[in-house]
């Protein structure tokens, strides 16, 4: 039997958070199309283009990290070079990412799920995201 979705007001107020989110990863297609535009497959990681200034984080717990540098970024999920010595394998965490494109600021934060951790950084695998930000995100990745 499935459960009715739950909002995730009511799910942080009712200490069911982590559920939510992990039931948002689990709902995200691995790949879609927009019209006009091919089916982008989440797991081709690419360099942020290095003209374009971003600044990226994790808020863990209301904790804010910030990264060094993301090495490498797809619509599904990326890799952050950053301090890993407070973050846990498995957390489910919001990504923060901002940056500048066509002299405007631009703001995601979106919930992801940490699904390794190694000295230098850590993998992220990305939760629901709306569709502008998921066309957003194609254009910064993948238009050169």
């Amino acid at each position: 039997m499935n459960k009715a979705p739950i909002s995730k007001e009511k799910a942080v107020a009712s200490g069911q958070a982590d559920e939510f989110w992990l039931a948002c990863l689990a709902q995200q297609p691995a790949a879609q199309s927009n019209a006009g535009t091919e089916a982008v497959v989440p797991d081709k990681r690419t360099p942020l283009p290095q003209d374009i200034p971003y600044q990226a984080a994790l808020i863990d717990q209301g904790m804010r990290y910030n990264a060094w540098k993301i090495r490498d970024m797809s619509i599904g999920g990326a890799f952050l070079e950053m301090d890993v010595t407070q973050l846990q394998d498995g957390a489910i965490v919001e990504f923060y990412l901002q940056y500048n494109r066509g002299g405007r600021v631009v703001r995601h934060q979106f919930p992801a799920k940490i699904i390794r951790i190694q000295l230098n950084g850590l993998a992220l695998r990305f939760g629901y995201f709306d569709e502008q930000v998921r066309s957003e995100l194609i254009s910064l990745l993948y238009s050169r």
